[in-house]
């Protein structure tokens, strides 16, 4: 039996997804090693047969409880995902069906860091990705914070960057507020957004931050800064403005 799960290239889409429903070490590494190397008419026969919903369900019950062998398993299944998505036909799959998207964001309210660090850098290439992408993230965000009764849909990045003591985790949270705002070409959605995270503490995050000496980290901070400003620029020399705009505006120049 060993011996045949060594030999996860040959496994077709059906037999890996009859594994990935037996939690092992050995079943969910090897299905990641094989879809980091699949074929476009591998992953097109594994998408048709649900394979995706198969690794959600995986990944939704992997999130229950917190565990050693939990965590393993939980990251191994979400890299397998990162590949999955990391296809084009993964990713329109992917963004064809909402409650994927819903489920991904979902696991950020595991404990594992790792597992959490790789939502967010998914999304951040998800909502960059299209107008449906971002669209899709956005969707995936309200739906975690109606599930945690939150006001705020971007609570949960402000709350877990005050939480983190690890840095590469903290850049990556930036790096998903950067895609996030700057996932649309709407200004005022830009605006809105950037308000949103600022009136939650964003600026004060950043600020606290500024002394960490982490090259990615220290980029993120300076693309945030420097859109922040493009956009306000911008948006000082818009004639037309509505009375929701002028509040916005105005809110945002009180807060800093």
């Amino acid at each position: 039996m060993f011996d045949f799960l060594e030999k996860f290239e040959e496994w077709d889409p059906e037999l890996s997804i009859q594994l990935l429903k037996i939690p092992s070490l050995p079943n969910y590494s090897g299905f990641r090693k094989l879809i980091e190397n699949a074929k476009s008419s591998w992953m097109e026969d594994f998408l048709e047969r649900d394979g995706l919903a198969v690794l959600f369900d995986r990944l939704e019950k992997l999130s229950t409880g917190f565990s050693i062998t939990n965590a393993l398993f939980q990251s191994e299944v979400t890299y397998a995902i990162r590949a999955v998505v990391n296809s084009k036909i993964g990713l329109e799959y992917l963004l064809a069906h909402r409650q994927f998207t819903r489920q991904l964001f979902n696991a950020m309210a595991t404990k594992n860091t790792l597992v959490k660090k790789l939502v967010l850098e998914l999304f951040s290439a998800v909502c960059v990705y299209s107008t449906l992408g971002h669209e899709a993230t956005l969707d995936a965000i309200d739906y975690f914070k109606m599930s945690r009764t939150d006001v705020h849909r971007c609570s949960i990045l402000i709350s877990e960057i005050n939480a983190s003591d690890t840095i590469e985790y903290k850049a990556a949270i930036l790096g998903f507020a950067n895609s996030l705002i700057l996932g649309t070409a709407k200004i005022w959605t830009r605006h809105a957004i950037r308000s949103e995270m600022i009136g939650l503490g964003l600026l004060e995050v950043i600020e606290n931050m500024k002394m960490t000496d982490n090259p990615e980290l220290a980029i993120q901070i300076q693309v945030f800064e420097l859109h922040r400003i493009k956009d306000e620029d911008s948006l000082d020399a818009t004639e037309e403005k509505s009375l929701f705009d002028l509040f916005s505006l105005y809110f945002i120049k009180v807060w800093l």
